[in-house]
This record gives C-alpha cells, sequence and structure tokens, in this order.
C-alpha cells in the first residue's frame, strides 16, 4: 500500500506496538483498512511503500496521486490510500472503491475591498432586511392601519376628517407614524381597536428588535467590497484563476471561459496567490480551512531560509502567525462543484474492499473513526466567517412569518369584534353589559348621574359666570350650576384624573358654541341663561345642550 499524508484521512505518527506493521501510519482510512482485512478473513501482508514511483511521477508530473492512480493500474502497488478525487481522468487507469466523502470546490480570493458606491450607502439601512421582507413589513402596516380605520370608526380625536379617502389615508399614517417611532401614534378608544393594537404592538416589538440587532452586525462589518465575489465576476474581468490538474478538465468544462492557470498543488495555489502568480484559486474547503489554521504560513517559514520569495509572517516572539491568510484571503461565492473521494484499488480486492466500506458507513463505524480523529483535523483560527456577504446577513422574508401570523391574527379577531358590533349596532362594551354609559333622559334622576359634583359645580359655575359677564348678566357667588357631562344623549362615568380634561374640552366648546350663538341673537340666548340660572337655584337638571337646540 502506498500512503500520503492527509488530515484526519491518513496521518503520519509514531509505530504502533500493537500494529508495527503500519511504520507509524494511522488516521481514518489506515483503521478502516486494518479492519477490512480483519473482517474480511484476507491473507494479506500490509506493507507501506513509497506514494507514487518514479516511473509514474515522469508520466504525470502535475500530480502525485494521478501518478499514484497509475501505480496501481500497473501493479505497482495494490492500493493508494488517501483522499483521492475521483476523477475520468483517474477512474479510466484504475477500480475505486465506494467514496466515502466529497469535496466542494470554492473561489479563495485577496482580501482587497473597493470603495463603496454612494447607492450602496443609500442601501445600507435597508440591509438588515431583504427586499422580501420589507414587502411583508409594508403590506402588514397598510392592513393594520386599515384594521384600525374600521375598528375604531368613532374615534373622531385620531379621525377628525369623516370622509372615507381622508380616513384611509389617515388610519395609514398612523399606521406608519407608530412603526417609524417605535409605538403606536393612535389612541384607540373601542376594544376592537385596542385588540388589533396589541398585534400591531407584537409586530413592532419583533421586527425593530431583530431590524436593530442586524443593522448592528451590517455596521460593524468590514466597510467596501471584495472586488471580486462570485466566479463570473472572476471571468468577467478576465483574472486569473489557480487550479490543480488533476481538476482542471472538470472545471473546464463547468466554466469554459475562465482563465485557468495549472499549479502543482494545493499549497502551490496559496504560494501563488500571496506572491500574485494568480488573482483567484479554485480550490476545496477542506484545503482552505488549513490555509485559515495556520498551516501555510507555518510551512512558508519553515522554507524561509530556501525561499526569500515567501512572504511569512511572525509575531512579536518570532513565532509563525496563524491567522496571516485570514487577513489575506477570503471565500466567496456559492459553492462550485464537488468531487467524491475514493481509493484506488486492486481489481482482486476492489468487491470484498467496497463491500466493508458501504457497511462500515451503514453501521456507524466511518462515523465513529470520524469522531475519533476529529480533534486532528484542521480549524479555522480565524474569528469570523471568510467572506460575509451584506445580502447574505439581509433576514429573510420567512424569517417574520411567524411574527406576522401571530399579529395578524389579532387583527382578525379585531376584524370580527368590529363585525359583532355593526352587526348588533352598537359597542361591544355595552353589549356585554359592562358599559359605563347610560342614557341620558328627560326623567333621569340625579342619583343616576355618577359624577364628581363638586368638580362640575365649580368648573361650570365659573364658565356660567363668564358668560354671564360678557353679557352683562350677574349672580351670586351662591349659585351653583349641576351639570351633565354628555355627547347626544349619553352620559359618561369618568374617573376625577379624566374628569377635569374632559371638563375643559367641554368648557371650550360650550364658550365656543354659546360666542356663537351670541353674535346671532345677543337678546334671547341671554334670556335663556338667565331661565336656566333661575330655574338650577330651584334644584333643576339640564343638559347644557339644550341650551343650544
Amino acid at each position: 500500500v502506498a500512503l500520503s499524508e492527509s488530515t484526519p484521512w491518513v496521518i503520519r505518527g509514531e509505530v504502533d506496538p500493537q500494529r508495527p506493521y503500519w511504520k507509524g501510519w494511522k488516521g481514518i482510512l489506515v483503521d478502516l483498512i486494518d479492519t477490512m482485512v480483519v473482517k474480511a478473513s484476507l491473507n494479506l501482508t500490509i506493507t507501506p511503500a513509497e506514494f507514487a514511483t518514479a516511473q509514474s511521477k515522469k508520466i504525470f508530473p502535475g500530480s502525485s496521486f494521478t501518478a499514484c492512480v497509475f501505480d496501481v493500474k500497473v501493479g505497482n502497488v495494490d492500493l493508494c490510500i488517501s483522499d483521492f478525487w475521483v476523477t475520468p481522468e483517474r477512474m479510466g487507469m484504475s477500480n475505486f472503491l465506494s467514496p466515502f466523502s466529497q469535496d466542494v470546490f470554492y473561489l479563495l480570493v485577496p482580501d482587497q475591498t473597493v470603495p463603496e458606491t454612494i447607492l450602496s450607502m443609500f442601501e445600507k439601512p435597508f440591509k438588515p432586511f431583504s427586499w422580501e421582507l420589507w414587502g411583508l413589513v409594508f403590506g402588514f402596516l397598510f392592513f393594520s392601519g386599515f384594521v384600525n380605520m374600521l375598528a375604531d370608526n368613532q374615534n373622531e380625536d385620531d379621525f377628525q376628517n369623516p370622509h372615507p379617502v381622508a380616513r384611509v389615508f389617515k388610519a395609514t399614517y398612523l399606521s406608519f407614524a407608530g412603526y417609524f417611532q417605535g409605538g403606536a401614534a393612535n389612541n384607540p378608544t373601542s376594544a376592537p381597536a385596542r385588540v388589533a393594537q396589541l398585534g400591531y404592538g407584537f409586530f413592532i416589538l419583533i421586527i425593530l428588535a431583530s431590524y436593530t440587532a442586524n443593522l448592528a452586525t451590517i455596521l460593524v462589518a468590514k466597510s467596501g467590497k471584495t472586488g471580486i465575489d462570485s466566479i463570473q465576476a472572476a471571468i468577467e474581468q478576465g483574472v486569473s484563476i489557480c487550479v490543480l490538474s488533476a481538476i482542471h478538465p472538470q472545471a473546464l468544462a463547468k466554466f469554459p471561459k475562465a482563465n485557468f492557470v495549472i499549479v502543482g498543488g494545493s499549497v502551490q495555489q496559496i504560494q501563488a496567490l500571496t506572491l500574485g502568480k494568480c488573482k483567484t484559486a479554485l480550490i476545496h474547503e477542506q484545503r482552505i480551512m488549513k490555509a485559515f489554521s495556520g498551516y501555510n504560513n507555518a510551512l512558508d517559514c519553515s522554507l524561509e531560509d530556501e525561499d526569500s520569495t515567501l512572504a511569512c509572517l511572525r509575531d512579536d516572539e518570532g513565532n509563525p502567525l496563524g491567522n496571516r491568510d485570514c487577513k489575506k484571503f477570503k471565500k466567496v461565492g456559492e459553492m462550485l462543484f464537488s468531487v467524491p473521494l475514493s481509493m484506488p484499488v486492486a481489481n482482486i480486492y476492489e468487491h470484498a474492499f467496497s463491500f466493508y466500506m458501504r457497511d462500515a458507513q451503514s453501521s456507524g463505524d466511518f462515523e465513529k473513526l470520524y469522531q475519533k480523529y476529529s480533534a486532528e483535523t484542521p480549524t479555522s483560527v480565524c474569528s469570523t466567517n471568510m467572506a460575509t456577504d451584506e445580502n447574505e446577513l439581509s433576514l429573510p422574508w420567512s424569517s417574520m412569518v411567524g411574527t406576522v401570523m401571530i399579529s395578524m391574527i389579532f387583527q382578525f379577531i379585531a376584524l370580527s369584534l368590529c363585525a359583532v358590533e355593526y352587526c348588533r349596532r352598537g359597542l361591544l362594551s355595552e353589549l356585554c353589559g359592562c358599559t359605563r354609559l347610560k342614557l341620558l333622559s328627560d326623567g333621569a334622576d340625579q342619583d343616576d348621574i355618577e359624577l364628581d359634583q363638586d368638580v362640575v359645580k365649580d368648573h361650570m359655575r365659573t364658565e356660567a359666570r363668564m358668560v354671564i359677564q360678557n353679557n352683562d348678566i350677574s349672580t351670586d357667588s351662591s349659585d351653583h350650576v349641576p351639570v351633565v357631562m354628555s355627547t347626544g344623549s349619553a352620559v359618561t362615568h369618568i374617573t376625577q384624573s379624566d374628569q377635569t380634561t374632559m371638563l375643559k374640552t367641554e368648557i371650550t366648546n360650550l364658550r365656543s358654541e354659546v360666542a356663537a350663538q351670541l353674535a346671532a341673537n345677543q337678546s334671547e340666548l341671554s334670556e335663556k341663561l338667565l331661565e336656566i340660572l333661575k330655574n338650577t337655584e330651584r334644584g333643576e337638571t339640564y343638559n347644557p345642550f339644550e341650551l343650544f337646540k
């Protein structure tokens, strides 16, 4: 067998006394082959050999892995153990075991940024959400405004203009104003409107929290963007793309217009990028992770005396920096393609080894071996993801479907309650019997009016005096004017804290209407005022709106 080190598949270590024939080789594939030999009861002698003979390397100088496959073909070895890419060229030379994994390829580019455009700066506040999610947010705001308009149709404070078009515009404005202000901009008065407000408030809570968190992530990210952010951009700009000879035919078939430059190995790809010999590289993810673990910088530093062109970076203590390549390169774009991993094997062992390879995968033995050697796998020391596009940070519309659905439930409940009020021709509070509104009739007893009479008397006495003084009518301080606060024929029972505000509003309206009536018929109104004041001294109760009929 021929072995090539590739963590965690094949690892070179110290000789294991229990299996000295491996001469220190271990790893997932080594342990797997060792188990296969035992399970299959094969009478084999395992002898590690040179990985790719000199004769094979002369035929395939671009790849020692392809050369080892050729060695299997000509019978120099029975099995090459490592993570081989199964390519059409290699399959034409030798049989392979069942694939045990696959390598996925990405584009690796130098971490260089270009200045942001004015347009991109304006787009930045919208980046936290995808455009689909923005559409969902605005759609809900329009719908919420419509529900509020229907459910709170008696609210004259929020909807002063009764015209339907004006109410639609005002409801839309209140909905959007509440969103931008981070809270409700209206004051609902009906029960359906308050239910709708609960759903609207929940929506605002979740949406604004998500927007703030995602915006912070985007703003903290590096300004600008990578000059080449995809394989298509590299092809359009005509930049050179380093690629290994083994996958060059497959890459060329998928991207025929790309400017590929063939290099000898994955290490050489990183070195070529570092030295600027190629602008980008088509490289598999495991090798990218190895580069971001500091492996390539450590290798360059070990060869620094032999090759002064290598860009070795060291810390203050002289040790190779582990994050050199984190600062120099980025993985960009989507996965370009994948290649299965397997091992070339002699024909006489193919069926037995393939059977036990599939059995190890289905029984979980393969996964156990992977977990055993997971600590040996190179891991990235980079603090953040290699290349995170701002568009990838945008929240998709699907992330807010639950929030919108919960909020919509409240809106539909509000619409249902609104429909009940419309069909029953009354407010929901009246229908439920929990209203504090009472109809005012001519025969209403004084005890039915549950207002703070002292507050009413004081304010209305002052107002009455002002009206009388404006008309040269006098009264003594003992006069008292019991007044009923009403709208139409309904009396509202209010708390003392709200009572003063409502009285002030009522008094203001009273003064305005009194002034208008005085201008029209000052003499008649004065007589009415005198009559009311005299009657109130006898304890009679009057609705102030009777004054202006």
